[in-house]
């Protein structure tokens, strides 16, 4: 008796660890779009004011964000033209299978760095380093934007993956 009680309760536990790990993978919508880079670029890049914003090369991809652009398919970045703005977006096509958990973290670290330059005297730089920041990791893009048409510039990455 005592085993039929331990065995049911043994598959009830790993019923409710399914579960979980089900409703976890649920709400996150994984999209592997074969839409060209520079039609998801033009997509976002068409809903922000690009003037305060200057076109990155590699190399500054790196220094900004401590990853080196050769380990993905394709990446564009906009940074500030000035030191004084917090404007930027950073665009990557990921290769196929490959994660974009490095991403992420170089994302929320960016924005941590950014907060703690502006802190104490950007009020406009740290109000949109709280309010209008995205990441987007949903399958095979990454996108990484601050700017104050985030939400637009996010909905028009959607629609073209």
């Amino acid at each position: 008796m005592k085993l039929k009680i331990y065995a049911a309760a043994r598959l009830l536990a790993l019923c409710g660890i399914a579960a979980i790990v089900a409703l976890g993978f649920a709400g996150k919508k994984s999209i592997v779009s074969d839409a060209p880079f520079e039609t998801v670029l033009s997509a976002v890049t068409d809903k922000v004011e690009l003037s305060t914003m200057q076109k990155g090369e590699n190399q500054m991809i790196r220094r900004l964000y401590g990853i080196s652009p050769a380990d993905y398919a394709e990446c564009a970045l906009y940074y500030p033209t000035t030191n004084m703005g917090a404007e930027e977006i950073l665009l990557v096509k990921l290769n196929q299978g490959q994660s974009a958990d490095a991403l992420v973290a170089a994302a929320e670290q960016r924005v941590k760095d950014q907060l703690n330059v502006f802190e104490g005297y950007g009020a406009e730089q740290v109000a949109l380093l709280s309010d209008h920041v995205k990441i987007e990791a949903p399958g095979n893009y990454f996108l990484f934007i601050v700017n104050a048409e985030a939400d637009a510039a996010a909905a028009a990455f959607y629609e073209v993956l």
